[in-house]
């Protein structure tokens, strides 16, 4: 985060990052708390939304807006991944979905690979226990995984308590 002299919008102003989170004008590269996290990320998830209220709305609206955006990317270990998989299978952990199953060849081997415990969490590199860190599950019930409510993510065992309760 850094600060700049102009914005475009009342929400970027330095004052309401005060009142939403932050402690001081940054002077340097810093470390964005939550509560300014989820602020930021209610408020700017979306390039074209800058002012824009639904009476407000025209008849065309734009997409495609290229923007740079700089981010962390936190490697993973195909060989973990691939040892999840040998011992879980290809079914979704929560949902029990198997691609393969309801796709056909298209989706054989396909699945995604959850870290119990974030790697933004873990703080830098670790010897990931792939029996007791990695999950496997759909991109759906991944994405629910990620979610954040009230700045907490939820757990497989309670997302899937939630899945079977929605099945009844």
């Amino acid at each position: 985060m850094r600060l700049i002299e102009r914005v475009d919008s009342e929400k970027l102003s330095l004052y309401e990052l005060k009142e939403n989170g932050l402690k001081a004008a940054p002077q340097g590269p810093m470390k964005v708390r939550e509560r300014l996290e989820a602020y930021l990320e209610s408020n700017f998830n979306d390039y074209y939304s800058e002012g824009v209220f639904p009476e407000e709305v025209s008849e065309t609206i734009e997409e495609g807006h290229r923007r740079t955006i700089i981010v962390n990317k936190y490697e993973r270990n195909s060989v973990a991944r691939q040892k999840c998989i040998e011992e879980n299978g290809l079914n979704c952990a929560v949902c029990d979905m198997n691609f393969e199953e309801v796709y056909g060849e298209i989706g054989k081997g396909f699945i995604h690979v959850h870290h119990i415990v974030p790697l933004h969490e873990v703080g830098g590199s670790y010897k990931v226990d792939y029996k007791k860190d990695l999950v496997p599950v759909c991109p759906n019930c991944h994405a629910m995984l990620h979610k954040k409510i009230s700045n907490r993510t939820i757990n497989i065992e309670k997302l899937k308590e939630l899945y079977q309760s929605s099945k009844r």
